[in-house]
């Protein structure tokens, strides 16, 4: 397979390409090569052993998606619970060339929603990784914004989506939880982070909508995560 370097807008250096089954339109995704550049976002990923991608916020708190922990598919809000599980527990930097990647456990889950508004889960894990993502501090997510995404599809290494735009959201009034894009994902790429031009955090990808033909995520900043780990990250 011809493989090239692929330079992300020219501020990361991620990928090599990828063979796989296109998604939306032509399959983008391509490998997550690790280096000196992207250690503060590619150490900051991780996979579940049960297959959802996982990203560190800083003090030992993570983020997936809500459906992401089994016995919570049932939608609700769920607070302080025990996640002591192996199923849970999560690799970091886990990318074709890392040789050692950090491993932590579920200790607690903070805050969990799983509805049809909203789908996500933070928690509490240990060990904690050294390296964490940001919250980006913009909270009105503009159409046609450039974001990417950083996953484990298939319980792969990491694959980048390459760059895309948010096409749409999913309420036309009221708090817009939701918006929609072309970036490819697959299975295991619930929970992954949406990161805008920055490669802070924007959204939490977990859902696929078949009458836009278009993939979807939960916006950061419609959940009460942003108030939670403001105490840590400045």
């Amino acid at each position: 397979m011809f493989t090239f370097l692929l330079i992300s807008c020219g501020k990361k250096n991620f990928t090599q390409s990828s063979d796989l089954k296109r998604i939306i339109g032509e399959n983008n995704l391509v490998k997550v090569y690790s280096d000196e550049k992207n250690l503060q976002q590619t150490q900051a990923i991780g996979i579940m052993k049960l297959g959802c991608t996982v990203s560190h916020l800083g003090a030992g708190y993570a983020v997936t998606a809500g459906h992401c922990f089994t016995k919570h598919k049932i939608p609700g809000k769920y607070e302080n619970e025990t996640c002591a599980d192996s199923r849970y527990d999560i690799l970091w930097g886990y990318t074709i060339n890392s040789e050692v990647s950090e491993r932590s456990s579920c200790q607690k889950i903070v805050l969990l929603e799983h509805n049809d508004l909203k789908d996500y889960a933070l928690f509490k894990v240990e060990p904690v990784p050294l390296y964490s993502l940001k919250i980006a501090k913009k909270k009105n997510i503009l159409l046609n914004s450039l974001i990417s995404i950083i996953s484990h599809p298939r319980k792969r290494t990491q694959e980048w989506s390459t760059w895309c735009t948010v096409e749409n959201y999913l309420s036309s009034s009221g708090p817009r939880r939701q918006f929609l894009y072309s970036c490819d994902t697959e299975k295991g790429s619930s929970g992954a982070p949406i990161l805008d031009s920055s490669f802070n955090i924007i959204g939490i990808h977990n859902f696929y909508n078949a009458e836009f033909e278009l993939n979807g995520a939960t916006d950061i900043h419609n959940t009460e995560i942003p108030e939670i780990v403001s105490m840590f990250q400045k």
